[in-house]
């Protein structure tokens, strides 16, 4: 599927009507359609991977799109020269680490999506972290003045 459409994809969220427009009549050819009727083809109208999904759905575009996303994210709250003896030190590397793994982590099904609750933990932990960075700023400034 991502052979026929590259650049752009079948559509954004258009990936399981895709692969049952797509593969059903192989299986109503066969004598199996009823397969495609069942909790089977839940399995088969997923990819359980949402970056080859968004692949499919919208290309290397969407793709590069969703990725330069999440780097703008990761980047947005990087702190470049942070002490460690800051007294949210700890809890900023912890929470970075964090943001990092939830970024890994849907690459195995867990769905990115805006009614999530990945995404609420994500947009949360970057708010955080964003507000750290902020802090620190502050900090900085008013440390040398």
């Amino acid at each position: 599927m991502i052979r026929e459409k590259p650049i752009l994809g079948y559509g954004y969220g258009n990936y399981a009507g895709a692969v049952r427009e797509k593969y059903r009549p192989k299986f109503v050819e066969i004598g199996r359609e009823q397969f495609f009727d069942g909790s089977a083809a839940v399995i088969l109208t997923s990819s359980f991977n949402p970056y080859i999904q968004m692949l499919a759905e919208s290309g290397i575009v969407g793709l590069i799109a969703f990725i330069l996303f999440l780097i703008f994210l990761y980047r947005a709250t990087k702190i470049p020269e942070l002490d460690k003896s800051a007294p949210f030190y700890h809890f900023y590397s912890a929470s970075r680490m964090w943001l990092l793994l939830f970024f890994i982590t849907t690459l195995s099904a867990n769905w990115l999506l805006p009614v999530s609750f990945l995404f609420l933990l994500v947009v949360t932990l970057t708010g955080v972290l964003y507000k750290i960075k902020e802090l620190n700023g502050i900090q900085h400034s008013q440390e040398t003045v």
